[in-house]
């Protein structure tokens, strides 16, 4: 089977992760794999793995860009002629389409959405609906919502997001408790790019909270030179780390892991760090709710940072407690392992393809 993938960029990021795995999984059944999009640190990583990477301006949004990124997606569909297109995200789903359309193409169409502030859903079900593609949600929550603001459930699936880490071992985590820790205070890590859906400003807020804390956060962004500057304004113990190659050394030398953001599909940064036992607080929101049970994480449920504070000052004071939930979190990820979401988007593609189940 020929598969293009076609998503805004290949920065490290969730959805960007989620593409590598099953372009990984595709090659390892002896597919031929594509991806589409905008440059980025990982789009390397496709061909490291064996499959194909072709530009496209697919992350503006500007109109210019957006006619060049068609064109480019159609070119891809001339020269791979896939037997399946797998968009991620809403503008990813709009251009493939027009290029589908444009290339006179009878590709499949299947479109992956990772999760949606919860104001655009009704506009993501109409353009969804214009796109003419078949929907896999990342977590219930997105898919009932995508529902609720008015796509057909007979073109609707979920496939919950599955994500696993193999633990670092204690000479990786050493050099990395090296590299970020001080003074063996109290470490706690963020996770994520530094835009507004992960709401940093307000993990900042918090460590003005616990000056006896530091905290690190990982990943890169348009919002770095302002949440740099605004940290060093406070009274907090904040750093922002960029990309970190080594994701399960920064986990294991955590205390914990904290996700302050507005909205979530369902992040894989929260899985691998369950996965590993690492304990977590996190928001109340979107997929978390969903699949991440209370008695393997901390659910922050009014999102103030007083209560993100206090969460964190529980975990750090009781080890029972943070004993307690390495050992569920690593039980509960049983529920959401990479390798079930890989047999289940392979099932789908069959679906979409309109082949008899094995």
């Amino acid at each position: 089977m020929r598969i293009l993938h076609v998503i805004a960029g290949m920065d490290p990021g969730g959805a960007e992760r989620m593409v590598l795995q099953l372009t990984q999984d595709a090659l390892s059944r002896l597919d031929e794999v594509m991806v589409v999009s905008s440059p980025g640190l990982w789009s390397a990583k496709v061909e490291e793995l064996g499959g194909v990477w072709r530009e496209a301006p697919l992350g503006s949004r500007s109109g210019l860009a957006t006619v060049a990124a068609v064109r480019k997606v159609r070119n891809a569909i001339g020269e791979l002629r896939p037997h399946l297109v797998h968009s991620h995200n809403v503008r990813a789903a709009l251009a493939t389409r027009m290029a589908l359309v444009s290339a006179r193409s009878d590709s499949k169409h299947i479109t992956t959405l990772h999760g949606l502030n919860p104001s655009d859903y009704l506009s993501a079900a109409r353009m969804l609906k214009l796109a003419g593609t078949r929907v896999v949600a990342c977590a219930p929550s997105v898919g009932g919502s995508l529902q609720e603001a008015g796509y057909p459930p007979s073109r609707l699936s979920v496939i919950v997001n599955g994500a696993n880490l193999e633990p670092a071992t204690e000479d990786r985590i050493s050099a990395m408790r090296s590299r970020v820790s001080q003074s063996g205070r109290p470490l706690v890590v963020g996770v994520g790019r530094l835009t507004d859906q992960k709401n940093w400003d307000l993990l900042i807020e918090v460590a003005e909270l616990l000056p006896s804390v530091r905290f690190v956060v990982a990943g890169s962004g348009e919002l770095r030179e302002h949440l740099v500057s605004r940290a060093k304004e406070t009274g907090g113990d904040v750093e922002f780390i960029g990309n970190v190659d080594d994701i399960p050394a920064l986990l294991g030398a955590a205390d914990c892991l904290i996700s302050t953001s507005d909205w979530e599909g369902l992040p894989l940064s929260l899985l691998e760090a369950l996965s590993l036992g690492t304990p977590s607080v996190v928001p109340g929101v979107d997929g978390i709710n969903d699949v991440i049970p209370e008695s393997c994480a901390v659910i922050v449920k009014d999102r103030s940072p007083t209560s993100f504070a206090e969460a964190i000052e529980r975990l750090i004071a009781d080890e029972s407690l943070s004993a307690g939930l390495r050992e569920i979190a690593k039980l509960e990820s049983k529920n959401w392992s990479l390798a079930q979401m890989l047999e289940k988007y392979a099932a789908e593609y069959q679906v979409v393809l309109g082949r008899p189940s094995q």
